[in-house]
This record gives structure tokens, sequence and C-alpha cells, in this order.
């Protein structure tokens, strides 16, 4: 057990403002960070009621990037182990200050999609950078679309509205399997910027520029970043999925604190 005196102080400030009751992984989250001078650049919440607030519309978050929390928008259900987008409006957000002007960077998403990999039959879940129907930069686990093949892809829209693409046949996952996607600003396309956990993801897909940073998308409304299988736009069964960890990070991470991070990110 975790006592309140032996508490970081931001972790102790997160407890008393949400009243989570198991710190345990944030706090061990937060010590990493700090002694790596990483935690001001850094935001991250977990889904688990215990983790969080476990009630309401917001999700709390831990990390010094910015003060702005989850907000929850249809009222998804909470629950002990995640939290599940199924219906059609079911979604998250975040306003990340600066985010559509980053050059370099990490997202981590620790989710469970409802379906195995499959191709060409639509996403399983998936974080979005852009506005509320049109993403302009995504992460996406199980989409489908212009590739053919593709069991994952990321994708960036530019300001005439034509889509760049690069996406992977070559992973594959169980339905409800709880993994980690990793997502490095600036390789995508190039076979060193996409992890399943800590094994990397082989781009055999492609489509125009391979470049993929926030920086490069060209118009964006602002610096937030959308949650879950449906975007505003309608949902179906086989894009359902569970979210319980979701991390932020604008500065260029080592290869070792990656893999140290997601570590840790299993931990939750």
């Amino acid at each position: 057990m975790t006592f309140a005196g032996q508490l970081d102080a931001d972790v102790l400030a997160f407890k008393l403002a949400t009243g989570a009751t198991d710190l345990i992984a944030h706090a061990a989250l937060t010590k990493y960070l700090k002694s790596e001078s990483l935690y001001d650049d850094c935001r991250w919440a977990s889904f688990k009621s215990a983790q969080a607030n476990g009630s309401g519309s917001t999700v709390n978050c831990l990390g010094g990037w910015t003060a702005n929390n989850f907000a929850l928008v249809n009222s998804p259900p909470w629950g002990v182990d995640y939290m599940a987008f199924t219906a059609a409006g079911d979604y998250a957000y975040i306003d990340l200050t600066g985010f559509q002007n980053l050059s370099v960077g990490m997202v981590m998403t620790r989710f469970k999609p409802a379906v195995a990999s499959v191709a060409d039959t639509g996403g399983a879940a998936r974080w979005i950078f852009g506005d509320t129907s049109t993403g302009r930069f995504l992460g996406v686990s199980g989409a489908t679309g212009s590739l053919y093949g593709e069991k994952i892809t990321t994708l960036q829209q530019n300001n005439s509205g034509t889509n760049d693409r690069s996406g992977s046949s070559l992973v594959d996952w169980l339905a409800g399997e709880d993994f980690t996607e990793v997502a490095k600003f600036g390789t995508f396309g190039t076979n060193a910027g996409l992890w399943k956990n800590d094994k990397a993801i082989t781009i055999n897909l492609t489509n125009g520029s391979q470049i993929f940073t926030p920086a490069t998308i060209g118009y964006t409304a602002n610096d937030r970043v959308y949650l879950s299988a449906d975007n505003n736009s309608g949902v179906t069964a086989s894009q359902t999925g569970s979210w319980i960890v979701q991390f932020f990070c604008r500065a260029d991470l080592t290869d070792t604190q990656r893999k140290a991070i997601r570590g840790l990110i299993a931990d939750f």
C-alpha cells in the first residue's frame, strides 16, 4: 500500500483532487519521468475507475505538459478495468498546448480492440488529431481504407485534402487483447516509428508522404486530440474498443526511455 505521506507532491495533489484510491502505477510512472526530466513534457490518464475520478464527465490526468484533462462526451461508462466506447457519439478529448506544432513526440495507447485485426473491414479503435469529424493525423489499430490490406494505419491529411497513409498487413492481435500501440512522430513509414508493445511494426503499405508529424499537416483547428472508435460520426460493432491508459509526450524519447515508459504503462 502507498501512503499519502510517501507520495510525490503531484501524485498527492491528484489523489486529493480525484479521490483515486489506486495510485501505485501513477506514482511509479511519475517517479521515472521526473528522474529523466521528462515529467513536464508528458500528460497521461488511466481509464480504470480506481486510478482516476471514477465517475462523471472528466478523466483527470497527471503530467506537467498542461493542466487540461480528458472530457467525456455521451457518457461512456466507467469500469473497473477500462472505459468502453461502444455507442455512436462516445468519445473523449483533451487539449494539449502546442500539439499541432510538434515535430517530435510520442503517443502510447493501451487499450483492447473489440475485434481481432481484420483487413478491409473498418476500424477497431483510434486516437485522432484534428477536428471533430475529420482526423488530420491518426494512430489507428484495425483501420482500413485506400491501402487495401492494412491492419494498422496512420494517416495525414494536408491542406488540400490529400490523404497520405502508411500501414501494415504484418501485425495481429486477438479480440479483446490488452496491448499498447506506440507511435513516434516523424518516423511512421520508415519502419522505425510504430510498435505493438516493444515489437516494431513493419510498414509495408504506403501512399504519399511518410513524414507524419502534427507540424507537417498544415491545417488544424486546435490542439485537440480525440479517443475512441467513434469521433462524432458513427460507430459499428467492429470499431468498438476499451481504453486503459493514454499517454502523450512532446519530447524525443530514446529507445531506452520508450521501453521503460511502455513497461510502466503495462503496470496500470
